[in-house]
Parts: structure tokens; sequence; C-alpha cells
């Protein structure tokens, strides 16, 4: 044999041993399992519970509910007929009210809805309803969507939008407001 026809059979070698090798080898697959959703674990339900928050003694909020069911694997709570009140320094007394609410444990923002109403105890006229009202813990702020109204004395305030600090007296309403001042 010449050396053209070994260098020939020993290429043709190399190929089909490449070739037998490409289709043997174990190669992890592109394929990936579908993630798997996280089931929800054991909920645990508390009846006519209170959840209280205080700093250097003094109670910061406290929410009281009909029913408490909290997701154990999450954290989550649902709660039932809740009644949230905010101490304020002034002493005063900002009471929000719903049908039902969401809590966040980890944030402790609070989402509620179902007849959202909203009391200042140091302004007896004032009340604010919305179709849902987002506490957030973080920001200490309030915020509202759906079918907002503000009532101050004679004057209330519609809108789809409400946002103000966590004592209710910088509120703001937008999209599609309307102001009507003079009402009894």
């Amino acid at each position: 044999m010449n050396k053209k026809t070994t260098y020939l059979l020993a290429c043709i070698a190399l190929f089909l041993l490449w070739g037998i090798y490409y289709f043997v080898k174990d190669e992890p697959t592109d394929i990936v399992p579908p993630k798997q959703q996280v089931q929800p674990g054991p909920k645990l339900v508390f009846s006519g519970n209170k959840l209280v928050e205080e700093k250097d003694g003094k109670i910061q909020w406290e929410i009281s509910a009909e029913t408490i069911e909290i997701d154990a694997a999450t954290g989550q709570a649902v709660l039932k007929n809740i009644t949230a009140k905010l101490y304020q320094p002034n002493r005063s007394i900002i009471t929000m009210k719903a049908g039902q609410a969401s809590m966040d444990s980890n944030t402790r923002d609070i989402i509620m809805e179902t007849n959202v109403q909203v009391t200042d105890s140091s302004a007896p006229n004032a009340k604010v309803t919305a179709n849902q009202l987002k506490w957030s813990s973080s920001l200490r702020r309030i915020y509202g969507s759906g079918g907002v109204k503000v009532i101050r004395d004679d004057t209330i305030a519609t809108g789809e939008f409400l946002e103000s600090d966590e004592q209710m007296k910088k509120v703001k309403v937008w999209g599609n407001a309307h102001i009507t001042k003079g009402v009894k």
C-alpha cells in the first residue's frame, strides 16, 4: 500500500469512529421539564382574632377579622369582615373596614375589597369609600381604586384613583375626578 491509500483509509477510519461516537455519546437534551407549580400548603384558620403591632409600648396598628386564613407555605393571609385601625401620633385613629382583605405577611401590605370604608376619629364628617384600598406598610401610604369617593364636611371628591398619607390629611384623587362643594 502506498502512503496515499494508507492516509485515505486512516481518514475514513477516523470519520467512522467519530460518527459512531457522535451517535452513541450521552448528551443532555435541550428539553427542560416544566416548572412544577407550588402547591398551596396547609391553611391555618382563625376565627374572631386580632393582630396588633406595637412600637416602644405604643400600638401602631391593629387588625381584627371575623376569620383569618393563612397559607402556611406562602404566608399570605385572607381576612373576612376586616377592621383595621391605624393609630396616629395626634391620638386620632384611622379606621378601615372591608368585607375581605389579603395581607402579605412579609411586606405587611394589605389589600382590602368589598364595601371599603375609611373614617378618621379626628374628622367625624369625613369618609372615604372605594372598590379597593391598599395599605402600603413600607411607604406608610394608602392607595385606592375604583369608584373612589372622598367626603369632607361639605365637599365631595370622586374619581377612579386615590393616594393619601397615612393620616388621610393629604388626599389626591384623579382619573375622571370631580369635586362638588357646598353639599349638605
